[in-house]
């Protein structure tokens, strides 16, 4: 560790998922950090932005042997695992993707990690995983792909002395999110005017800003350098602040000064819609800064 309390650069990090929305984010910082980083990437992504950026690639040949081969060259410190395959309520045709992406390429990527001297992972979870009961009990088949990759993490913790930290994300926004998730559809709604079917709107959201939750990695790698973490450990990102989609379309109104054109119960929620944000201990010493007040209105001032 170095005075600051930033990680000592004994190798560089190894991030999986950086072409993604949180990875990029967290791609990012690190560059500004002046870290040492590899992106690992499938074949089929678009690595132009890392690569104009000075970020080395990585391609993952679709191997064990062959990632191994590649890791050890790297000889990574830290391992980010953010890359997922996500589907909300899943098909058929969604299973061989589902296995391949959040089993076996992150398997594969841990093995090769720990057989190139890495000790410290830092995967990310998701809030699915956990009913609002605190049950651990998956609500999709996405979540129980995670939930089986902290099991397979606890055995390479055990077999190899990795010290690994599994972060649980929530509801995630912040500027450049393309994907289609409700804040990114409710702010092109607010942009171009089109009213937008919603649910009846009493679910619950806990949303943390991309910059809080690139923070709690760094926290979490800086946990495993220092010796505090235990061999497996999980923990929640979350603000703590929980509101309905309803709240969260007045809050809007609130910091644009415009109507949304929203038309609530036009659709059903969805099978297994998540109507709470499950409990969680909070990562410690990681707070969520930025108040989602603070956080929309840049958005929308941006």
């Amino acid at each position: 560790m170095s005075e600051t309390g930033d990680v000592a650069d004994d190798g560089p990090a190894l991030v999986s998922g950086a072409t993604g929305f949180i990875g990029a984010h967290l791609v990012r910082r690190l560059l500004g950090l002046g870290r040492r980083m590899v992106a690992v990437t499938r074949g089929t992504s678009d690595v132009a932005a890392l690569r104009a950026a000075g970020v080395d690639v990585l391609v993952d040949p679709g191997d064990a042997a062959g990632l191994a081969a590649a890791v050890a060259e790297v000889r990574p410190a830290t391992v980010f695992h953010l890359a997922a395959k996500f589907v909300a309520l899943h098909a058929v045709g969604d299973v061989d993707a589902l296995v391949a992406s959040n089993l076996g390429f992150a398997t594969r990527l841990v093995e090769a990690a720990v057989g190139a001297g890495c000790r410290r992972i830092v995967a990310a979870g998701t809030s699915w995983q956990v009913a609002a009961n605190g049950e651990e009990r998956p609500n999709s088949l996405y979540a129980a792909t995670k939930a089986a990759f902290e099991t397979i993490l606890t055995h390479y913790a055990e077999a190899d002395g990795a010290k690994v930290v599994t972060l649980r994300l929530y509801d995630t926004y912040g500027p450049g999110d393309v994907r289609r998730k409700l804040l990114p559809l409710l702010l092109s709604a607010l942009s171009s005017g089109e009213r937008l079917g919603l649910s009846p709107g009493e679910q619950r959201l806990d949303l943390v800003h991309v910059d809080d939750v690139v923070e709690a990695f760094l926290v979490a790698e800086r946990r495993t350098a220092a010796g505090e973490a235990g061999r497996v450990e999980r923990f929640a990102v979350r603000s703590g602040r929980a509101v309905s989609v309803r709240e969260l379309v007045a809050i809007l109104e609130t910091v644009s000064g415009r109507a949304m054109p929203v038309t609530f119960g036009e659709r059903p929620y969805r099978v297994g819609e998540v109507m709470a944000p499950a409990p969680g201990e909070i990562l410690p010493g990681w707070r969520a800064r930025i108040e989602l007040e603070d956080g929309l209105s840049a958005l929308i001032g941006g």
